[in-house]
């Protein structure tokens, strides 16, 4: 595709959909770990020898980001732990290229999918309806997709594969843009003080249950609550012999 006709696809901010599969993307990561640091766009692209001014370059950048494999860093970019495991070998190199594909916004349509042929019109509508890609841009993003699903091996014989999906879904983490938490207030929730066993407290007693919370229908439960009124004029001992009085009587107290 030419250059002019890439700049054109865009799909809307914050849906994290790569323009580019994702062998196009992993050479990103390649170069940044032989960089073995990290680098600037323009170092990447003198890396690549490609021109760090053109649309096909940027594309394959945004979506290296969007796979996982590098991540911003100031002025550069560096790789990811996910990036380093996806250029290596082996059976861990795989599940990486897995986790890569699902760490996208294509992930819900995996999800969705599963099953079903990896049909391009059905994509494209899926893409346009679910995520509000524009029409010009869904084919290109829909090529993506099941390219990327190919190389991960998340389609198969044309239909994406249910099993490989599933496995893939349970193994690796929900990225944080597919769902956002909503922040709670973690503070403790503050006691209910209750007046009658404040009271009890300060003067020595045990304190006066709470009447309980009742759910359902259950027989009405009865509080008393006693006030007692000590003139100033009150000496130390009278207001002792008071409380003894009151705990011999309510308590069962001697």
């Amino acid at each position: 595709m030419a250059e002019g006709q890439e700049d054109r696809r865009i799909a809307p901010k914050g849906a994290h959909l790569p323009q580019v599969p994702l062998d196009d993307a992993l050479p990103i990561a390649r170069a940044l770990r032989e960089l073995a640091a990290p680098s600037t766009p323009q170092r990447i692209a003198h890396r690549l020898n490609v021109a760090p001014s053109g649309g096909r370059f940027r594309a394959r950048m945004a979506s290296a980001r969007y796979y996982g494999l590098i991540r911003q860093h100031g002025e550069k970019r560096e790789l990811t732990e996910l990036g380093e495991r996806a250029v290596g070998d082996g059976q861990d190199a795989d599940q990486a290229l897995r986790e890569a594909v699902l760490a996208t916004g294509f992930r819900q349509l995996f999800s969705l999918l599963r099953g079903r042929e990896a049909n391009d019109e059905l994509i494209r509508a899926r893409l346009q309806d679910d995520y509000g890609v524009p029409v010009n841009a869904s084919a290109g993003i829909a090529q993506a997709l099941i390219e990327s699903g190919q190389q991960a091996g998340l389609i198969a014989g044309g239909r994406f594969d249910t099993e490989a999906i599933e496995d893939a879904l349970s193994a690796s983490p929900v990225p944080q843009t597919a769902a956002r938490a909503k922040t709670t207030d973690a503070r403790p929730p503050v006691p209910t003080k209750h007046p009658a066993s404040e009271r009890s407290h300060r003067a020595g007693m045990p304190p006066t249950p709470a009447t309980p919370v009742t759910t359902g229908r259950q027989s009405p439960a009865v509080h008393i609550d006693i006030q007692i009124h000590i003139p100033a004029t009150a000496t130390g001992e009278q207001i002792d012999q008071i409380f003894s009085s009151m705990a011999k009587h309510l308590y069962g107290r001697d």
